[in-house]
């Protein structure tokens, strides 16, 4: 081999190194952004889980005529609280699903771009 070779080789090997590296720095992104998202995707499924069991038992729950007045509106105040508080984690976990990804769209195509060398 030449020396005009081994120059040509050892460029080559740089820019595919530079390349492997901005891959691998792309797809350990990808990874951690999906394990967020699978875990607020999760705890939104949860969330709405719970929402409909509380909003079963606040329009369909039997509550006895005999139940004295303080009773009753401790159980709807706990119950109306957690319907509230339920719908708002959910909202605000949507909101972190777009947020999450909008960023991880932004970190990958403007701050980990592949250099191409022309």
């Amino acid at each position: 081999m030449t020396d005009i070779q081994v120059e040509q080789a050892h460029v080559y090997q740089e820019d595919n190194l530079q390349i492997q590296l901005k891959a691998m720095q792309r797809e350990e992104v990808r990874d951690l952004v999906n394990s967020d998202l699978n875990r607020i995707n999760n705890s939104l499924l949860v969330a709405t889980l719970i929402l409909s069991l509380a909003g079963e038992m606040l329009f369909e729950g039997q509550i006895p005529m005999d139940c004295p007045a303080f009773v009753l509106n401790a159980y709807m105040l706990c119950l109306g609280s957690a319907v509230f508080h339920l719908s708002f984690s959910i909202l605000f976990g949507i909101c972190a699903s777009s947020k999450a990804y909008r960023r991880a769209s932004r970190l990958l195509t403007r701050f980990i771009r592949p250099q191409w060398k022309e």
